[in-house]
């Protein structure tokens, strides 16, 4: 499963279209607008944008803010990953020089969004002359709406069939790539009500990159947990 085709053509779009930023290189946080969402939290959105016409670099990064009371310690994790990642990316382009434009686009989506639980997904692509592939970066925000307890992997399957799930997630590889580290890591992944997503950076052949591995939940029900079995079923 890889986003390479349809995040190219957003960021060729990128490229031609202008935009209202502030082309002294100051990062500017775009007014919050509210979206039409559906699920159990509302959401509204933010961006950050930044051109420098000197530098050569355009950002647009889009984060979500979760409306209500309460939220704050998520939001303010959701708001920190896209400040950070615009400035690692421009940390990163230093050491090109700037003979075409640098883009840094993030977006977001929420696959999970009822049932007591949710999961968030930031995405994060910079397009960099002088660089070989585009680069992706996937952060994500998987938790309890109701205690805003963090989900984590082993909550969600039987950790006593470690072994056979992690050959399960191997053999759903591209026969290019593998694991860094030789087995998942537990740490990157997101889910939404078909699936569960890892997005661990993958080693092997550059078309490895961005790629991500998506298993169905019907092919994991001997792994799963109570908590895992609910967020499959959705209800």
């Amino acid at each position: 499963m890889k986003k390479t085709c349809s995040y190219c053509l957003i960021f060729f779009a990128l490229l031609v279209l202008s935009t209202g930023c502030n082309t002294g290189g100051t990062s500017d946080v775009l007014p919050e607008v509210d979206i039409e969402f559906t699920g159990a939290l509302g959401m509204a959105q933010n961006a950050i944008e930044e051109n420098s016409e000197e530098e050569k670099y355009r950002i647009k990064i889009e984060y979500p803010k979760i409306k209500g009371t309460g939220y704050g310690n998520l939001n303010r994790s959701l708001k920190a990953r896209a400040s950070e990642n615009a400035s690692e990316f421009k940390t990163f382009i230093k050491d090109f020089d700037p003979f075409g434009e640098r883009v840094c686009k993030g977006t977001y989506t929420v696959p999970y969004n009822h049932n007591g639980y949710a999961s968030i997904e930031q995405s994060f692509e910079w397009a960099v002359p002088g660089t070989s592939v585009i680069i992706y970066k996937t952060k994500a925000l998987n938790f309890n709406t109701k205690s805003l307890a963090p989900v984590t992997f082993w909550q969600l399957f039987d950790e006593n069939k470690r072994t056979e799930l992690f050959t399960l997630l191997t053999d759903r590889l591209p026969a290019e790539c593998s694991f860094p580290e030789g087995e998942p890591n537990t740490q990157d992944f997101y889910f939404s009500d078909q699936e569960i997503i890892l997005f661990s950076s993958l080693k092997g052949s550059p078309d490895c990159n961005g790629r991500v591995v998506a298993v169905d939940w019907k092919d994991l029900g001997e792994y799963l947990t109570d908590t895992g079995k609910k967020i499959a079923e959705g209800k």
